[in-house]
């Protein structure tokens, strides 16, 4: 029996590293496999002007059936472009001809988003054609051209990662400067709008998408991963790890960690050490406090993992899941969170989670988990933790399972599929949730 297909499509250049987003987008792909979906990809970002070939990473890539970037084709590991002006551009800057050579023309608006180009859409829209896939998946909002020319009974999604609205609310009660165009938020509400289903990686987004798009079935997506089978016996030095990307709310919470929360730590604890994993640590910008392991990218995450006792996300702003939260909880980690570090995490016991505020505060809660929770039946229960919310076999395929038996596939329509015309409004709290946009 030939199994239904879904093709997702990206504007994002996912999977080129190991960022939080292409983890989610990786962990979404599985739960579709898992549910007895082929799935495809189509990358629509270009390889980047200044390179002529990349390797996306194989874990990634395997995923899928076809994994396509515009104007690139694939040989061997490698994808290499097709557009000519990226090798003249790499042969000038190799023979120094023109250092200036190669810079992205891409037009950005912030935050991962990318300005649509027609030329990769109508590309997209063909080899969506020749699929024929059931289900299609715009990977963000700014994805979702792609649903205008789909035919009907094509069922269409959003895997949203976190949505602007909420992210908006976040840096001006940090009072930081947002990463995005503000305008992009009214996009985003007309793009929801458009899906039949919208993906959510946590319960609080899914009730804004519904205020957002009352037309539009929003489902929660947790963030599924594979849960640790090391062992986690035996005791462990009091270790401390930090994961983060170079994204600017974990560079703002690590330099807040390191000038505040740290130095407070090892007064009490002068054998503490800490462990700053992931590009995040190619950007510190403030001096180091001492026992300070500056380790940036690892071959193995989970050997970094298995040498820790305890994991801090210490972000002061922001929206969506910290999958590295996840991920070291995974790993059987108690952790010790901010209030934005933990959003989206279900509550737990402070053996497992400590959630806590301001740097004097937040060390006490290190100090606490490294004195009480640092031993193997602590761990066990972390693990136990994930794998009841978090277990990459069970938790998103019940989602894709629970849609197949709500008839999603069978009762999908061009209905959201007509162009619709949306005025922003300003962005104000309704209760803990926001009101972004209303059809005109």
């Amino acid at each position: 029996m030939t199994k239904p297909t879904a093709v997702v499509v990206s504007f994002n250049p996912a999977f080129q590293v190991r960022a939080g987003n292409s983890e989610y987008l990786a962990s979404f792909t599985r739960s579709l496999a898992g549910a007895g979906f082929d799935a495809n990809i189509l990358i629509l970002e270009e390889i980047p002007a200044y390179m002529a070939r990349i390797a996306a990473i194989g874990e990634y890539t395997g995923l899928f059936s076809q994994f396509q970037i515009f104007r690139a084709v694939k040989v061997g590991r490698y994808f290499y472009s097709l557009n000519p002006r990226h090798w003249l551009n790499m042969f000038l800057r190799v023979s120094r001809l023109n250092t200036a050579a190669g810079r992205s023309t891409t037009t950005r608006l912030g935050f991962d988003c990318y300005v649509p180009h027609a030329k990769a859409l109508s590309w997209a829209r063909r080899k969506v054609a020749l699929a024929k896939p059931t289900f299609v998946v715009a990977n963000y909002f700014n994805s979702a051209p792609i649903f205008d020319q789909l035919p009907p009974g094509v069922a269409t999604a959003i895997l949203t990662h976190d949505i602007l609205a909420l992210r908006a609310l976040s840096v001006d009660a940090a009072g930081v400067s947002a990463d995005f165009d503000r305008g992009l938020i009214a996009q985003e509400a007309a793009a929801l709008n458009k899906a039949d289903v919208c993906f959510a990686i946590k319960t609080e987004e899914e009730e804004t998408i519904r205020e957002i798009a009352p037309d539009t079935q929003a489902v929660s997506m947790p963030m599924a991963v594979e849960i640790g089978e090391a062992d986690l016996a035996g005791p462990r030095d009091p270790v401390c790890i930090f994961v983060g990307s170079d994204h600017p709310p974990n560079k703002q919470g690590l330099r807040w960690l390191l000038t505040e929360a740290w130095p407070r730590v090892l007064e009490k604890r002068p054998d503490a050490r800490l462990h700053v994993v992931g590009s995040c640590a190619y950007s510190i910008d403030v001096p180091l406090p001492a026992n300070v392991d500056v380790l940036g990218f690892v071959d193995n995450l989970a050997d970094a993992y298995a040498r820790a006792a305890v994991s801090l996300t210490p972000v002061l702003y922001g929206s969506g899941v910290k999958i590295k939260l996840v991920e070291a909880l995974a790993a059987g980690l108690p952790s010790v969170a901010t209030t934005v570090g933990a959003e989206g995490v279900p509550l737990a016991s402070p053996g497992i989670l400590r959630v806590a505020d301001g740097a004097e505060i937040f060390a006490c809660a290190v100090l606490e988990t490294l004195a009480d929770c640092n031993t193997p039946a602590h761990r066990e229960a972390v693990r136990d933790f994930a794998r009841l919310h978090y277990d990459r076999d069970t938790v998103g395929i019940r989602v894709i399972d629970r849609l197949i038996a709500e008839g999603l596939f069978q009762k999908a329509t061009s209905d959201k599929r007509a162009p619709r015309t949306y005025r922003p409004v300003p962005i104000q709290s309704v209760g803990s949730h926001v009101a972004v946009a209303s059809a005109s």
